[in-house]
């Protein structure tokens, strides 16, 4: 792990998203991402009911991590995407295509149009 982390036996109850990362940028090996996937999942499950199962708790992992990366450089991005065989929820993994300011934006906006009562913008 790098900067000195260590994988916790059980995930932090409290943990942010920031806290989560720390931890999950910190893997190196498919190995150590595997670890710390294993701990998400006990987690989420013992935190959400809604989880009936580990492969649905595990899912909502991979495309939560997936999400995340993309807040990270395009290099760095990939990187947790192919140790975690994650990807983004709407542009799947970066080792294609990385996407521009715009190409997030406009993929923002069509997924407001999907819920109701929701508006990108206020209106003017």
């Amino acid at each position: 792990m790098k900067n000195g982390k260590q994988i916790p036996k059980k995930w932090p109850l409290k943990a942010t998203l920031g806290d989560e990362m720390d931890i999950i940028t910190a893997a190196e090996t498919e190995e150590e991402a595997n670890q710390i996937v294993s701990s998400m999942v006990t987690s989420y499950m013992a935190q959400n009911k809604d989880l009936e199962t580990p492969k649905q708790a595990r899912k909502v992992v991979l495309s939560n991590i997936g999400y995340c990366a993309g807040y990270y450089s395009p290099e760095e991005g990939a990187r947790i995407h192919r140790i975690y065989h994650a990807s983004h929820p709407f542009f799947g993994d970066f080792n294609n295509h990385y996407p521009t300011p715009k190409e997030a934006f406009e993929a923002g906006v069509k997924a407001s149009e999907t819920i109701p009562n929701s508006r990108p913008f206020p209106n003017k």
